[in-house]
């Protein structure tokens, strides 16, 4: 029983499909894969850098918001001696017309 070289040819084709195909299709797969996880690394890193950024500008805020706030206490300090200061000038004036 010969074959001819066309069922030879065409007996190779179908040997080669049943093994390379699927391993093609695997690679195939793969590569598909690999984009996925390069395009999720990508947005997870640009996420991380987002959110790094709003982490410094809270941080920064409440800096600012700190500084106000020791900035307005110094303030009312300054503003409460200042007062203490009159008051005690103005006592102080009192007692030196009583006396008189």
């Amino acid at each position: 029983m010969t074959k001819t070289p066309t069922a030879i040819l065409s007996s190779a084709v179908d040997i080669i499909e049943t093994i390379v195909k699927p391993i093609m299709e695997r690679e195939q797969r793969t590569a598909a894969n690999e984009e996925t996880d390069t395009g999720i690394q990508n947005c997870i890193d640009k996420h991380s850098q987002m959110m790094a950024g709003l982490k410094r500008k809270s941080e920064d805020i409440q800096s600012r918001q700190r500084q106000g706030k020791s900035e307005d206490i110094q303030s009312r300090q300054r503003q409460g001696k200042s007062e203490d200061i009159q008051s005690r000038q103005r006592q102080g004036k009192s007692e030196d017309i009583q006396n008189s």
